[in-house]
């Protein structure tokens, strides 16, 4: 009945649009060419569109139903498995990797394609007996099988039991009341009897539909020297590697399907290069903006997902070192996707004291921790300064209406949580809460005129890691057209500083850098403009910050400067 069903609604599929990419259902694989005519000759007897190919650069031979178009693919699956006529582990497959077709045999003709139509309310339900595969032996026969069964085999079922989402226990090959009740469940759920005791053949249909996943893929384990870093990785669908530190880039190699790419990571460090890593990997086009993210001290994970792709990256940092990965897939893919995922996390190791060599900085550039790698670019940066515990940040106010989104360098997106047109002031609230390192003090008053005053941002944007110290001194406590919302600066600024703190020579915050404005007449190099202490503290305190104030005043040493710059200067990107 099942089979009349599909042959009757097959003109539904053949009117789809000619140039409409092609998937099919791979259901089983098995390891020769005999059994996988048999089995296919089986499902053929209740599904049409049944074939059987062996698979290039792969000891297996395929199962599959189709092709079918590829948005037809996910609704053709659930109706198959819901009648029970394929196993629930079935996917979708490009047929990339298809060799020499083994059934239908030549002569017999194409069988047809399998289709999506609906019953008719006269027609009785699709019959959910046993797929092909049925108990072949007795329980006693098959636990006396089980009991020939080495370790690894044992632990192999777990796992498969485990990516079907069966089984939820710990891979140690004992099979106790877990494992037993995950076997009776994949029984059940492939139309066959829920003894919990698997058969030979059984067994061999569980392991063929966990170990197919990864068919034409070429899981190898790579030990990579020079990185220090030794893992599994699918290199039957990667390019030869290229070194570009931090990262051995292993891209998609030529019509290779998936179009997956892997960055083995490496470099000396610690917590402080962690954070800066986490920060840099998160402005490249493989780790799109959306997808859950943790940084703790010692390592991080951060998960990116858009419509064309799903990447993943985790990186620790011990020993001196950071050592990591970033696997990139194609969305739509998550079969494939996670096995892979699990299968580089498990066999993931390190190499003690190897590491890739630094980046060369060329004289008067930045280093570029991202070096070959296409980057996102943001409208613009600027600098801010952390002034409340949960990690709120106190910036300039212009042209952050031109920002589709704003995050700090570590890439947390904040938003605008208050702003003040007249002073030209905003703060910045992160979306999850933030712990900084510190929080700037505030002076208890103004500089006088002439005094020394030390300006922190970030001069050239995320290009360093760390904020630059410039020093100035205070030209007056107005501005040029006497405005007594701003003060003036002789001092060296550069567009990315906007925003930064500006701090007394014993490291109380002052003053809030403006960006400037040269128009409609272009002003010296040297005159600056800032929001001052007592605007600052009457704009946080309107915010529901009370701000720390500063009871030294004593001068600091330039290396004390510059540590207090680096624990509450931030940096700021505006993005589309």
């Amino acid at each position: 009945m099942v089979k009349r069903l599909l042959k009757v609604s097959l003109i539904l599929l053949l009117t789809t649009p000619a140039m409409a990419e092609e998937v099919w259902l791979q259901i089983e694989a098995k390891r020769s060419q005999a059994e996988a005519i048999e089995a296919a000759q089986g499902y053929d007897a209740q599904i049409d569109g049944v074939a059987a190919y062996d698979l290039e650069n792969s000891s297996w031979n395929a199962i599959v139903v189709g092709p079918v178009e590829r948005a037809m693919a996910p609704a053709l699956r659930r109706q198959l498995v819901a009648a029970g006529l394929i196993p629930k582990d079935a996917y979708a497959v490009d047929g990339a990797n298809f060799g020499q077709q083994l059934w239908p045999v030549a002569g017999r003709g194409p069988s047809n394609a399998p289709s999506l139509g609906a019953a008719s309310a006269g027609d009785p339900p699709p019959a959910l007996g046993p797929a092909p595969g049925t108990v072949d032996e007795t329980p006693a026969a098959a636990r006396a099988g089980e009991a020939r069964l080495d370790a690894e085999t044992r632990v192999a079922l777990q796992a498969a039991l485990a990516w079907a989402g069966h089984y939820r226990g710990t891979l140690d090959g004992a099979f106790g009341e877990g494992t037993r009740s995950a076997m009776a469940d994949w029984q059940q759920d492939s139309g066959l009897e829920p003894t919990g005791i698997l058969t030979t053949r059984q067994r061999d249909q569980l392991l063929g539909a966990y170990k197919a996943v990864f068919d034409g893929l070429g899981m190898e384990m790579v030990e990579d020297d020079t990185a220090g870093v030794m893992l599994e990785l699918p290199l039957g669908v990667l390019s030869a590697p290229r070194i570009a530190p931090p990262f051995v880039i292993y891209e998609p190699r030529e019509n290779a399907s998936p179009a997956a790419t892997v960055l083995l990571i490496s470099e000396a460090g610690g917590s402080s290069e962690l954070r800066s890593l986490y920060a840099a990997m998160q402005t490249l086009e493989i780790v799109p903006e959306t997808g859950p993210r943790s940084l703790e001290e010692r390592n991080f994970v951060l998960t990116g997902e858009n419509d064309e792709i799903v990447s993943h990256t985790e990186v620790r940092a011990q020993n001196g070192a950071l050592k990591g990965f970033t696997l990139v897939w194609p969305a739509g893919d998550e079969d494939r996707r996670t096995r892979v995922l699990a299968q580089m996390q498990q066999s993931f190791a390190t190499l003690p004291r190897k590491v890739l060599p630094p980046v060369t900085e060329a004289p008067g550039e930045p280093v570029d921790l991202l070096a070959g790698l296409e980057v996102r670019r943001p409208i613009f940066t600027r600098s801010g300064v952390y002034v409340g515990a949960q990690g709120e940040v106190l910036t300039a106010l212009e042209q952050l209406d031109r920002c589709g989104h704003i995050s700090l360098g570590s890439g947390v997106k904040v938003t605008v949580s208050h702003s003040d047109p007249d002073r030209g002031l905003a703060l910045l609230l992160p979306e999850t809460s933030q712990v900084p390192m510190a929080t700037a003090k505030l002076a208890q008053a103004p500089l006088r005129p002439e005094q020394t005053a030390i300006l922190a941002g970030y001069a050239f944007g995320g290009q360093l890691p760390a904020p630059t110290l410039t020093t100035g001194r205070l030209a007056s406590l107005t501005g040029l057209a006497g405005s007594e919302q701003h003060e003036r600066y002789a001092l060296d600024a550069r567009p990315g500083d906007a925003g930064g703190p500006v701090f007394a020579p014993s490291g109380a915050l002052v003053a809030t850098l403006q960006p400037r404005d040269d128009l409609p007449r272009r002003l010296p190099d040297q005159v600056n403009h800032a929001t001052g202490i007592a605007n600052i503290v009457g704009f946080l305190e309107a915010s529901g910050i009370s701000p720390e104030r500063s009871r030294s005043d004593s001068a600091l040493t330039i290396t004390q400067l510059d540590r207090l710059a680096g624990q509450v200067t931030v940096l700021i990107s505006c993005w589309e």
